[in-house]
């Protein structure tokens, strides 16, 4: 049955080569199970032929994380059912090749019966729901909902010593690695990351085991089931994106809305945003740029003159009072922060929310519109980008730190993401090799700032393939050694996604499966 399950016909391989991170690899053969039972004895044949294994969702991910380099391609796509809803108790469970944008529709029709939802948003709505738990995904949501994490109840996972199914609270982590064999030597991570990170895994002994097994980017095994928690549809919404003339009050504005004190404002904010979003006068002016080529972007207004800088707000909340308390309250606050007085964009029900969001994420596929173009000219060039997130504390010197060296490289650049978590993606578009090997330059002098700040090189997209080397400068040897004893304990062989988060054990065999 195994042999039937593998495919070996390059041609169509040549379809699964490549995710968004634009880097192109190879493989021998590919297989799309429908079940568990399949998924065991893919790897159990694997494991026979020393062959690696790369699994796959459905290639959204930005690292690299699902290009193979060589061997065998286990791509998930195919296992995308939900199993079972259980709304009496706020939980679904799933396979992992299941589509979020699959999973919010089969929500939405279900709020009849009860009005849940699934929290975590990332950009890309046609990630699988099981390369989401993978990465640990989250969005601009989690400044308030959290990540991806927080919404696992339980994981079935295959690898190589079998299946493990996991529900959060019934073992700690210390106590599953236990059961793959005593750990040796210490096993206590020395770097504390301050915030948002993503980078390796969520290691500590008392933690719960399920938390592990996330954001391991497949370098443990394979997600056959997840069971997922869902949350009560908030009774109220409202979003509002401010235009602001200065950046440095957008900034004071984020900070205030957090809670912080701003010197020139002693009044507190009635509400808590589930999202702080910002956008830099460049992302404006890029979205400027494609509104013609884009037709989802001319049914916007305008963005107004003279604008360094916009923060979008998202509040969810049990009542239109609250709602409408905590509108009048923000916009009487423009004189404070030299707003754009009466040009704010202000949304109270879901298709207006929805088109501010098309409009957020607009921004990046702009960004990558200009890069095809740009591609023509010099075939080598990509978009270039940051997934930083500092402490809270250092947000103000992040961003003269990224200003100033934007300045001074004078590339095409812009900024925009997460500002609620001090998380924000800087985007290189370079016209020429020249300038995309400045940009790397600049990206390196940055993140060694953040790790000195105990940031982090990955907030949302993982380490995958493309970030090994900067993974490697943030841990220490030690940590870096503790992390990859607990790969070992789970893939002794080193056949899952070799080359993720670490360099590969050994070679992929080019001859297997022939």
């Amino acid at each position: 049955m195994t042999d039937e399950l593998l495919r070996f016909d390059q041609e169509q391989i040549q379809g699964f080569l490549q995710d968004e991170s634009k880097c192109t690899g190879w493989a021998e053969s590919i297989s799309f199970p429908e079940t568990e039972e399949e998924i065991q004895a893919l790897v159990a044949l694997c494991q026979g032929k020393h062959l690696s294994l790369t699994i796959q969702g459905n290639l959204t991910g930005i690292c690299g994380g699902a290009v193979p380099q060589g061997g065998h391609i286990l791509n998930l796509s195919k296992m995308n059912r939900i199993l079972e809803f259980k709304l009496e108790e706020g939980l679904v469970r799933v396979e992992p090749g299941l589509l979020l944008q699959d999973l919010n529709q089969a929500l939405r029709k279900k709020q009849r019966e009860k009005a849940l939802f699934f929290p975590p948003d990332p950009t890309e709505a046609l990630a699988s729901i099981g390369g989401m738990a993978a990465c640990n995904a989250s969005g601009a949501g989690s400044y308030f909902y959290g990540a991806t994490r927080n919404y696992v109840h339980g994981i079935r996972m295959v690898t190589a010593q079998g299946i493990l199914h996991v529900r959060r609270g019934e073992k700690t982590q210390e106590a599953l690695l236990q059961e793959l064999g005593e750990p040796e030597g210490s096993f206590l991570l020395e770097k504390k990351v301050l915030g948002k990170n993503v980078a390796g895994y969520d290691w500590q002994p008392n933690g719960d085991a399920v938390d592990l097994l996330l954001s391991s980017e497949g370098s443990l095994g394979i997600i056959s089931e997840l069971e997922l928690r869902l949350m009560p549809v908030p009774m109220q919404k409202m979003g509002i994106l401010f235009f602001f003339r200065e950046n440095e009050l957008a900034i004071e504005f984020v900070r205030w809305i957090r809670g912080e004190n701003v010197d020139w404002l002693e009044e507190r904010p009635v509400g808590g945003p589930i999202a702080i979003e910002y956008m830099n006068q460049s992302a404006f002016q890029i979205v400027k740029e494609f509104r013609e080529l884009k037709p989802e972007l001319k049914r916007f207004q305008q963005i107004p003159h003279a604008v360094e800088a916009g923060v979008y707000l998202e509040f969810h909340e049990e009542s239109e009072e609250k709602i409408e308390q905590v509108a009048e309250q923000l916009l009487g606050l423009n004189d404070h922060f030299n707003m754009v007085e009466g040009q704010e964009w202000c949304a109270f029900d879901e298709e207006s929310l929805e088109q501010i969001r098309v409009f957020r994420h607009a921004v990046p596929e702009c960004a990558n519109l200009r890069m095809v173009e740009r591609k023509t000219k010099e075939s080598r060039l990509r978009k270039l980008g940051t997934d930083f997130a500092v402490p809270n504390d250092k947000l103000k010197a992040c961003m003269i730190m990224y200003q100033q060296g934007l300045d001074q490289l004078g590339i095409d650049s812009l900024i925009f993401g997460h500002i609620g978590d001090n998380h924000l993606h800087i985007n290189f578009l370079p016209k020429t090799w020249e300038e995309a090997e400045k940009s790397q330059l600049l990206i390196a002098e940055w993140e060694s700032q953040v790790i000195a700040w105990r940031g982090t090189i990955t907030a949302e997209h993982g380490v995958g393939r493309t970030k090994r080397s900067a993974f490697q400068r943030m841990y220490s040897s030690k940590d870096v050694q503790i992390m990859k004893s607990i790969k070992e304990r789970f893939d002794p062989e080193g056949i899952f996604n070799p080359g993720v988060i670490f360099d590969a054990k050994k070679p992929a065999k080019k001859n297997a499966g022939a």
